[in-house]
C-alpha cells in the first residue's frame, strides 16, 4: 500500500471481515453496506509508531460499567492496537478480571447464560459446552467505549468454537490490549491515513443482503 499511496484518490483503505467472507477496499469507502454511522477515533500516537491504535476509555457488560479505567486499556506503545492479523482480542489482566466479574454477575440473572460452564481456556472470560444460537442469545453484549462512541460486540460474534466448547474470545494478557480479528468482524474498519484516524461502522461484510449481528 505504501508504494501505491499516490495512485489513489484518497489514502484510505478498509477491511470488512466476517466468519465466511468479507471485502477489502482501497482509495475510499462506501456506506451502502453500513448499518450504523461510522464511529471515528484518532489513530492514537500515530506520530510515534507505524501501527494503528485507538483509545478505549471503558468497558461495559450489557450496559453495566465494569469499573475499568482507560489507563489500564492500552498496548505498550499507547492505546489499543488494532490488528486484523491477531485472531482473538487480548485484554490486560487487571481489566480482564473486572470484565469477568461483571460477566458472571450478569449470568446469575434468571434465564441468563443458559449453558453449562466448563474449565477449558483459563485465559477466556468464560467457556461452556458447545452453545446453540438460541443459547448464545441469553448472554450479554459487551461494549467498548471510545472517545468517538461505543463499539458493541454481541455474543453471536464474541464466542469462538473449539473442541466442543464455546469460549468468549476476549482473552487475558499480561499487559497488552490488542483488538483482534474477532472484534473487527462485522465492522467496516476504515483506516484513513490522510487524516490519521480509524473508523468502525457495523456492516454486512459477508454479503450485501445479509445483515450483521447487532447489539
Amino acid at each position: 500500500l505504501n508504494a501505491m499511496r499516490g495512485k489513489f484518490h484518497k489514502d484510505i483503505y478498509t477491511l470488512c471481515l466476517s466468519p465466511r467472507n468479507g471485502y477489502f477496499t482501497i482509495g475510499g469507502y462506501e456506506t451502502v453496506r453500513h448499518y450504523t454511522p461510522v464511529v471515528w477515533n484518532s489513530n492514537y500516537q500515530a506520530s510515534k509508531n507505524k501501527y494503528y491504535h485507538i483509545q478505549v476509555t471503558g468497558i461495559t457488560v450489557d450496559g453495566a460499567d465494569t469499573g475499568v479505567k482507560k489507563d489500564s486499556l492500552k498496548y505498550s506503545s499507547g492505546g489499543a492496537l488494532v490488528d486484523s492479523g491477531t485472531t482473538y482480542t487480548y485484554i490486560p489482566k487487571s481489566a480482564h478480571a473486572k470484565i469477568v466479574t461483571q460477566f458472571d454477575k450478569f449470568c446469575k440473572g434468571s434465564g441468563k447464560c443458559t449453558g453449562t460452564k466448563v474449565t477449558y481456556d483459563k485465559t477466556s472470560v468464560a467457556c461452556y459446552n458447545a452453545l446453540s444460537a438460541a443459547q448464545k442469545a441469553t448472554y450479554p453484549h459487551i461494549q467498548f467505549n471510545t472517545p468517538g462512541g461505543n463499539l458493541c460486540i454481541p455474543p453471536e460474534q464474541y464466542f469462538f468454537e473449539e473442541r466442543g466448547k464455546s469460549c468468549v474470545g476476549f482473552l487475558r494478557d499480561s499487559s497488552s490490549f490488542v483488538i483482534g480479528g474477532n472484534f473487527m468482524m462485522n465492522f467496516d474498519v476504515i483506516f484513513d491515513r490522510e487524516k490519521g484516524k480509524v473508523g468502525f461502522a457495523r456492516a454486512s461484510c459477508e454479503s450485501p443482503d445479509k445483515p450483521p449481528p447487532c447489539c
